[in-house]
C-alpha cells in the first residue's frame, strides 16, 4: 500500500477510511479530537493524585480518590473533616453533626418525641376510644381492629362478620352482592359514598 491509502497515526497501517485515519483512529478523533486519546488512557495505570500503584477507577483516580471525589466533588478531601468543621450538638459528650434546635438527628428525634432530647423514652400510646378495648392505638384513635371496621364500614363497632343472603333494606329482597348490599344498592354506594 503506498502511503495515500493507510492511516496518517505513526506506526498504524489500515487502510485510510476518513479524514486521514482508519476507522478507529477516525472514531477516537470523532469522540475525543484526539485519535490517541483512548491510547494514552490504557497507558496510563497510575492514580492522577499521587501515583499509586492502584489502577484507576473512574476519571483516572484509583478507588480511594474517587470515593472521596463522588461524596465532596474533591479527591483530596478528608471524611468527616467537613462535618467536623461545623457546629456540633450541644448535649455535652455527643460530636455529631447539628440537625435541629442546636442537638443531633438523634437528640432532635428524642425531644420530639418525648419532649426531652436526653430522655429515650418515646411517648406511651394512648388506648383505643371504643369502650372495653384497652388496645393501643393505631390511627384515628382506634386500634388496629376498630380502625380497619371504621374504614370498611364507616362504624369501628360493625361486626366482622359479614351479612349473609338477602340485603336487609325494606323494600329489596334481592340477593347481596358485597357490603350486604345488592348489585344495584352496592353501586350506588360506592358512587355515592352513602347508604341507598
Amino acid at each position: 500500500m503506498n502511503a495515500a491509502t493507510i492511516c496518517s497515526v505513526d506506526g498504524c497501517a489500515n487502510p485510510l477510511r476518513c479524514k486521514g485515519f482508519c476507522r478507529v483512529h477516525y472514531e477516537r478523533w470523532r469522540k475525543h479530537t484526539d485519535p490517541l486519546a483512548n491510547e494514552v488512557e490504557a497507558t496510563r495505570r497510575r492514580c492522577r493524585i499521587d501515583d499509586r500503584q492502584e489502577r484507576p477507577v473512574g476519571r483516572g483516580y484509583c478507588e480511594t480518590h474517587y470515593a472521596r471525589w463522588l461524596a465532596s466533588g474533591d479527591p483530596t478531601s478528608i471524611p468527616g473533616a467537613a462535618a467536623a468543621a461545623g457546629p456540633v450538638c450541644s448535649i455535652p459528650g455527643c460530636e455529631k453533626k447539628v440537625h435541629g434546635r442546636g442537638w443531633c438527628k438523634m437528640h432532635h428525634c428524642r425531644f420530639l418525641k418525648s419532649g426531652d432530647p436526653l430522655t429515650g423514652a418515646a411517648r406511651r400510646r394512648s388506648t383505643c376510644s371504643v369502650d372495653g378495648c384497652d388496645s393501643p392505638t393505631n390511627a384515628k384513635g382506634f386500634c388496629g381492629m376498630h380502625y380497619e371496621r371504621w374504614r370498611t364500614h364507616g362504624d369501628p363497632l360493625i361486626g366482622a362478620a359479614r351479612r349473609r343472603g338477602p340485603y336487609s333494606a325494606d323494600e329489596c329482597d334481592r340477593k347481596h352482592q358485597a357490603k350486604g348490599f345488592c348489585q344495584a344498592h352496592y353501586s350506588r354506594w360506592r358512587r355515592r359514598g352513602r347508604t341507598p
